[in-house]
């Protein structure tokens, strides 16, 4: 078996953005899934053994497209330690994506999908409002900023520490981040809200914005229990804001 290098890892992660490239109903993103992990078989198994550890990996996968680089670490970590001669049947293999697919599906639609890029939005469709050309470039640079670091870290702590990276203490930073992205996104979501405001009349009083911020944070405190989506949230904060700047003209 040939040691697995850095510059393996690093294509592993090149491919990761390849996962839906062969999507298809059947498998979903299982050939995608496969074709990620090719540098890391070519490694451990040479050209034989590669083709066999494709076949088996382009069966049925799905889940979060970014959140997806823990599941490859994790998989191109239990394939090198059979590599390496540890007994871990092919099955245990097949059964431990299955059991990550929708695990980070869950985590990653949340936390990408549900909060990052409403709050970017939310953020760069502001400065557009405030004036600035450069609403587009923060959106963009906002959501990549997260998606590109899940998209490396996850194939570095996956290989690292197999299907450990599962652990009690990761579910605990995920979910303070989580938590932590739907307060942007609320906030995101009020300075957007005065923004239309502004456009649309003017503010009737001094007191109108701070007002917004208390409301804001009390639908959160309510929301939050609730599992409302930020999506959501934003959506009713706009939706009320219009309805105020309506009556106040």
């Amino acid at each position: 078996m040939m040691r697995v290098r850095k510059i393996d890892l690093a294509r592993v992660v090149a491919r990761s953005f390849l996962l839906q490239a062969l999507w298809n109903p059947e498998r979903q993103q299982g050939a995608g899934f496969a074709l990620a992990l090719r540098p890391l078989f070519g490694r451990l198994f040479g050209r034989e053994g590669e083709a066999r550890a494709l076949a088996r990996h382009t069966g049925y996968f799905n889940t979060n497209p970014a959140f997806a680089s823990y599941a490859l670490g994790a998989v191109g970590r239990l394939e090198a330690d059979r590599a390496e001669g540890a007994e871990i049947p092919a099955e245990a293999v097949d059964r431990a994506k299955a059991t990550l697919g929708p695990a980070l599906a869950a985590l990653g639609d949340s936390l990408i999908w549900s909060t990052m890029r409403p709050v970017a939005a939310a953020l760069g469709v502001t400065w557009v409002l405030a004036g600035s050309a450069y609403g587009p470039l923060l959106f963009l640079l906002l959501y990549n900023a997260l998606h590109l670091y899940v998209r490396v870290r996850g194939v570095l702590v996956g290989w690292r520490l197999g299907l450990g990276f599962w652990e009690e203490g990761m579910r605990r930073r995920l979910q303070r981040l989580r938590v932590g992205l739907r307060v942007c996104a609320v906030v995101g979501a009020v300075a957007l809200a005065d923004a239309m405001v502004r456009h649309v009349a003017a503010a009737p009083s001094d007191t109108a914005p701070g007002a917004l911020v208390v409301g804001a944070g009390l639908g959160l405190a309510w929301g939050e229990g609730r599992r409302l989506s930020a999506s959501l949230v934003g959506l009713g904060l706009f939706s009320l804001a219009l309805a105020w700047a309506t009556l106040v003209r």
